[in-house]
């Protein structure tokens, strides 16, 4: 028969810091049937902390658990807990009965090799782990406990601080930690299935959630036009396409996790930078009418044994982390689709894979991506996740080439909306004008508009650092307004002119003259104000 071996908790401890022991001899049971797998696992903890490990094994005609386990003298009387790992079923599971007392006591045995006792799974309750990180996650379950999911009990296993928040959006419910009253707070008081759910806290933690694995046919998922809140209801990991192979998506629905998204194209699938879904995560769908889904079933033990199938993942984790960008620092993203404008001399030079796409807000990193290139339509699309807490920022995009780690600027600019979409990969936004961060020259460019009425932007550039003014002249040779005389380091500016002299005046219709003076660098353009 064909044994599948999947991957067991990871239940450790350091026995050599206990003095003491108890034994336990033990036949293993899931819903009071013996196992008879030889590679299921049983633990002993004491509050939480394991204590114990043992595997089944053949003594004679039998197959028992031999567990030791350890202890202080501040142990003594503490009821101890149990989780069976059923290899079967790759699960762990907590809902475990003891055929005995269940309390630690030194040096005693509880069962014999002629009478065993008895760990039995009561029911199929498992656990979901999701890791927490400091700042904000987002969050699924795809368990149900007993409790009809009060909020208290689903997030027991943590411990938040005072401020820490949860927060769902389909209902519009808040809830905060309060330390003085030792419980979550607000509106939010349960929680299910089918949403996501952003978390922040103050520190990292573990949410650990106990329950029966809920059926994904029995859990509909209802979305409105618009964006909306999901959650993945799936017991392992599934690519886009299939997780979503029985939502009727339009074309240029989105949908996005912390660390990217995809969009639908009508014949082709979800294309983007997000390509698995987890369990555990949570997801943002913005859909261009409302309707509702399932996600499909599991497939089966083998979809179990390979948690870890989404590289895709771990190659943005990894770029990311070059840049030392946390998206969980920020509780919202907006997402951009592009394609970049490269002339052939500059493709000469450079290579497309080795090209980094950084967004910048203030000189900080908040979005890092590269090319990708879309077989199916022929085209490489930058798909960059851009991350903020506060819209109406501006946001600069550089180029990066991470081999010899020279960065070029482009010529478009952003402004920072939450959940805001630009492009689309039909119809991406192209990112052009590519030029060193350090020009080569001085320049002072054209105007524009120009004619203007009543704002006009003026760029400039030095390759060097140096005192830069730049000064605003009438047709008689008079400054009328000063827009800069300081000193900057090498690179590009760019200035705006509001058509008022320095007393905020607003100038009559005529023709005026820019001036920039710098380093070894004079020059003046000629523009038309009209009003």
């Amino acid at each position: 028969d064909l044994n599948i071996l999947c991957r067991p908790p990871e239940w450790e401890f350091n026995s050599a810091e206990y003095q003491s022991t108890m034994t336990i001899i033990a036949e293993i049971s899931v819903e009071d049937n013996v196992s008879i797998d030889t590679f299921d696992r049983v633990v002993a903890t004491i509050d939480g902390e394991v204590r114990g490990v043992a595997q089944l094994d053949q003594y004679d005609s039998k197959l028992l658990v031999y567990l030791t386990i350890h202890g202080d003298a501040d142990d003594y009387g503490e009821y101890l807990e149990f989780r069976i790992w059923d290899n079967d079923e790759c699960r762990e599971l907590w809902n475990i009965d003891l055929s005995q007392d269940a309390i630690y006591s030194n040096n005693t045995q509880i069962g014999s090799y002629s009478d065993p006792a008895i760990i039995n799974a009561a029911d199929l309750s498992t656990a979901q782990h999701i890791a927490l990180n400091a700042g904000w996650s987002w969050i699924s379950l795809n368990l149900e406990n007993n409790t009809d999911m009060l909020l208290g009990d689903v997030l027991s296993y943590i411990e938040p601080t005072s401020g820490d928040q949860i927060v769902s959006f389909n209902d519009g419910e808040i809830s905060q930690y309060s330390d003085s009253l030792q419980s979550w707070v607000g509106m939010l008081e349960n929680v299910n299935n089918t949403s996501m759910y952003q978390i922040s806290l103050a520190e990292p933690d573990e949410l650990i959630l106990v329950g029966l694995e809920v059926d994904p046919a029995d859990k509909t998922i209802d979305y409105v036009d618009g964006w909306n809140w999901i959650g993945y209801t799936p017991q392992s990991v599934m690519e886009i396409n299939q997780a979503l192979t029985l939502l009727t998506a339009d074309q240029g629905d989105v949908i996005k996790s912390k660390f990217g998204f995809s969009e639908y194209v009508p014949s082709i699938g979800w294309i983007g930078s997000l390509n698995y879904m987890h369990p555990g995560e949570g997801y943002m769908f913005n859909a261009d009418n409302s309707g509702s889904f399932n996600y499909p079933a599991d497939n089966g033990l083998l979809a179990r044994t390979d948690m870890d199938t989404d590289e895709s993942l771990g190659a943005v984790q990894e770029l990311y982390t070059s840049v030392d960008l946390n998206p969980h620092a920020y509780k919202h993203s907006m997402s951009i689709i592009s394609d970049l404008s490269l002339s052939e001399e500059f493709l000469s030079e450079y290579n497309r894979e080795d090209l980094r796409i950084i967004a910048y807000v203030d000189d900080e990193v908040r979005g890092i991506a590269k090319l990708q290139t879309i077989g199916t339509l022929d085209k490489d699309l930058l798909f960059l996740s851009v991350y903020g807490n506060d819209a109406g920022k501006k946001i600069y995009i550089r180029i990066n080439n991470e081999l010899t780690g020279e960065e070029f600027l482009t010529d478009q600019q952003f402004i920072f909306s939450n959940d805001g979409i630009v492009g689309s990969v039909t119809m991406p936004y192209t990112l052009s004008g590519i030029m060193p961060v350090i020009p080569e020259g001085y320049h002072l460019y054209q105007n524009y508009p120009n004619p203007f009425n009543p704002n006009t932007r003026i760029d400039f550039q030095i390759p060097e650092d140096s005192h830069v003014d730049i000064s605003i002249y009438n047709i008689k040779g008079q400054e009328v307004a000063v827009l800069k005389s300081d000193f900057m380091k090498a690179g590009y500016g760019s200035l705006t002119w509001n058509g008022n002299d320095h007393r905020g005046v607003v100038l009559p219709t005529g023709i005026y003259f820019v001036k920039m003076d710098a380093i070894n660098y004079h020059m003046t353009r000629k523009m038309m104000l009209l009003k």
